[in-house]
């Protein structure tokens, strides 16, 4: 017979602290809980396989069968050019209280719109009020209204599980 799972509280607490970061990611990338919120200029932050893009411009979201796709500008922090990548919403990391400004919907892959939507990106990565804490994602809970059961428990012990590991 194969060997029981190990309790959770058996892990180290890094590993605990990514399990349950990745159950919030989870929760908060159901269409259900972040559609309202993919709106044409907000940041989220992008995984491609095990490839983290980090934070990027959405575009545009469809809801295409079966799932949803979402349309970013992703370039990495140092790059000198990004690019529009489409995604299923499945590698939604975050999504940031931050919104930008950008042109309206059109050819976003012209190199004017990659330019433009690179120096929008730099500017939001660079802005001294995100320089200390990072750029700040929506609350699940305060926020995004997620109803979910459990969610003040997962909140709860992620941000328990973050005091143990910075200690």
């Amino acid at each position: 017979a194969p060997a029981a799972a190990a309790p959770a509280a058996a892990l180290p607490a890094p590993r605990q602290l990514a399990l349950k970061r990745e159950e919030l990611r989870r929760l908060i990338a159901k269409p259900e809980h972040c559609q309202q919120f993919l709106q044409r200029g907000r940041l989220v932050a992008m995984k491609a396989g095990l490839s983290e893009l980090g934070w990027g411009i959405l575009l545009s979201a469809v809801k295409a069968s079966p799932q949803w796709q979402v349309k970013v500008f992703v370039a990495a922090a140092d790059a000198t050019a990004g690019q529009v990548r489409a995604f299923p919403l499945g590698c939604l990391q975050r999504i940031s209280k931050v919104r930008t400004t950008i042109v309206a919907e059109g050819n976003d892959t012209s190199p004017e719109s990659l330019a433009a939507l690179l120096e929008t990106l730099n500017k939001v990565r660079n802005h001294k009020k995100f320089q200390a804490t990072g750029i700040p994602e929506l609350d699940p809970a305060a926020e995004m209204q997620i109803k979910a059961e459990g969610l003040g428990a997962l909140l709860a012990d992620i941000a328990t599980l973050e005091q143990q590991v910075a200690a």
